[in-house]
């Protein structure tokens, strides 16, 4: 599986990783999608037969985060899915075909239903009603990298935490894996929740934009002010002390 590491989702911090204690993998093949002005949520889940062809979306975690941060996400998101379709060819989307048919048993399962089964159309129709799982959890997340592998996306979720002043790490809190037809469908749906998000709040700043000339220019100043450490040989040309030593 190979790391997509020039587009880490990481809001520009250069910081060790670690695993929260309750760091897990998750499954996903059931997405949904939820904004305000302040954040945007992301509930992920999977499919779940609970009884003979009735089926419930099956909530196990929702993730929070900024819009900038979002945006950042799908970016690398869409990069990655554009390196597995060089690497293993075209994703294929079953979604048109999977409605297509859905219309058609819909048709007849609403031509054959009387009156009196009516209340049983949720159970009889391919929608299926929601539920949290038990480890059911609410995270919130600044940064994320992605993996591929010719199987399965995968996205590492996480946030930054100052450990003490000045020293971060990225503490990891979930593994994601998704089928390469669903992480698509998914960056669809994200896209289409920012675009909304957009079009109702106003743009969003991408803040790496400003924050990487920002770190340069903080780097650059840093170098200059640095003193020079001393140096184990004197000058041979000049036969004169090195610099740091005294005279």
């Amino acid at each position: 599986m190979s790391e997509v590491d020039p587009r880490q989702a990481t809001g520009g911090v250069d910081a060790p990783l670690h695993r929260a204690p309750d760091y897990r993998v998750i499954y996903c093949n059931s997405s949904r999608m939820a904004r305000s002005p302040w954040d945007l949520r992301i509930v992920l889940g999977k499919t779940v037969e609970v009884a003979r062809n009735e089926f419930a979306d099956e909530d196990t975690l929702t993730v929070i985060t900024a819009p900038g941060h979002a945006k950042a996400f799908l970016r690398s998101l869409l990069a990655t899915i554009d390196e597995y379709e060089q690497h293993f060819g075209a994703i294929h989307d079953p979604l048109p075909a999977l409605r297509a048919a859905d219309k058609v048993i819909g048709d007849a399962q609403r031509a054959a239903r009387s009156e009196s089964d009516s209340k049983h159309a949720a159970s009889a129709t391919a929608d299926s009603t929601l539920r949290r799982s038990d480890g059911y959890a609410v995270i919130y997340c600044n940064a994320s990298r992605m993996a591929k592998s010719p199987w399965d996306v995968r996205f590492v979720l996480g946030k930054t935490i100052e450990l003490t002043r000045n020293e971060f790490v990225i503490e990891d809190r979930v593994t994601v894996i998704m089928a390469p037809g669903h992480a698509k469908a998914f960056s669809r749906a994200l896209a289409g929740t920012i675009d909304t998000y957009e079009q109702t709040y106003g743009k969003i700043n991408d803040p790496l934009t400003a924050a990487r000339p920002a770190d340069k220019a903080i780097g650059a100043a840093q170098h200059a002010t640095r003193p020079e450490g001393p140096s184990k040989d004197p000058d041979p040309q000049s036969g004169t002390p090195a610099r740091g030593k005294p005279t």
